[in-house]
C-alpha cells in the first residue's frame, strides 16, 4: 500500500510505503450440534460454528422415517447468529428424526456456502401425564383411571402411587395409601388403570 500524505503545515509523511497482508476467510460454516427440546422443550436448537445467515425454513428438511416434517418458523436464539430455534406447527412425537440442512451461508463477504449437513436428533417426549377421564363402578367397586397415552406398567401397578381420602366412622378425612385389600390392574396396554376396592375398608 503506497500512502502519500501531508499535514497543514506541509509535513509529508516519511514512509510512503507499507506493507498490508489481506486474509479472506475461505471456511465454510458448519453444524456443532442439533438438540430438540433442550433450549426449548417446543423447538430444534441448531449451533453452527460460526456466524451464518440461516433463518429460513428452506434450509431445514426434517423427517421421522418417510414422513416429512413441516417446519413452520426458524428464529435465531441469540444476536450471535450462531444458534437457531426452528419450530414446527406441533410438538415432535418421542422418536428419532433424521436432519438435512444445505444452501446455509455464513456472513463473511464471500458468502461461503456450508456441506450439506445430515445428521439425525431424539425427540423426547416431555410432557407431563394426566388423567383424561375416570370411571366409577359402585355396584362392583371398581374405578378406572384413564391417562390417554401409555404409561409405564411397573409403575401404574405400583400401590404406593395412588392415594385416597379416606373417612372411618364419620371421622375426619384422612388422605392414606391404598389399602392392601385394594388391588390394581393396568389394561389397555397401560393406558388406563382399575382399581378394585373391597366392600370394606377396616
Amino acid at each position: 500500500m503506497f500512502i502519500d500524505v501531508k499535514d497543514y503545515s506541509g509535513n509529508a509523511n516519511a514512509v510512503k510505503e507499507h506493507k498490508v497482508t489481506a486474509s479472506v476467510d475461505l471456511t465454510r460454516p458448519h453444524v456443532l450440534e442439533a438438540t430438540y427440546g433442550v433450549e426449548r422443550n417446543d423447538a430444534l436448537t441448531v449451533r453452527f460454528d460460526k456466524a451464518v445467515k440461516a433463518a429460513d425454513i428452506k434450509y431445514y428438511t426434517v423427517k421421522k422415517g418417510d414422513k416429512t416434517i413441516s417446519v413452520k418458523q426458524v428464529v435465531p436464539a441469540d444476536s450471535s447468529n450462531k444458534i437457531f430455534n426452528v419450530y414446527f406447527y406441533n410438538n415432535l412425537e418421542a422418536g428419532n428424526y433424521s436432519l438435512k440442512i444445505k444452501d446455509v451461508e455464513d456472513m463473511t463477504a464471500l458468502r461461503n456456502v456450508m456441506d450439506e449437513y445430515n445428521g439425525s436428533f431424539e425427540a423426547v417426549d416431555v410432557t407431563s401425564p394426566s388423567i383424561s377421564k375416570i370411571d366409577y363402578n359402585q355396584t362392583n367397586r371398581k374405578v378406572a383411571l384413564h391417562f390417554g397415552r401409555e404409561m409405564d406398567l411397573s409403575k401404574v401397578r405400583e400401590k404406593g402411587n395412588y392415594y385416597i381420602e379416606f373417612t372411618k366412622n364419620g371421622g375426619t378425612t384422612q388422605r392414606i395409601a391404598l389399602p392392601n385389600e385394594v388391588t390394581v390392574d393396568a389394561v389397555n396396554n397401560g393406558k388406563s388403570v382399575v382399581l378394585q376396592f373391597p366392600e370394606y375398608i377396616n
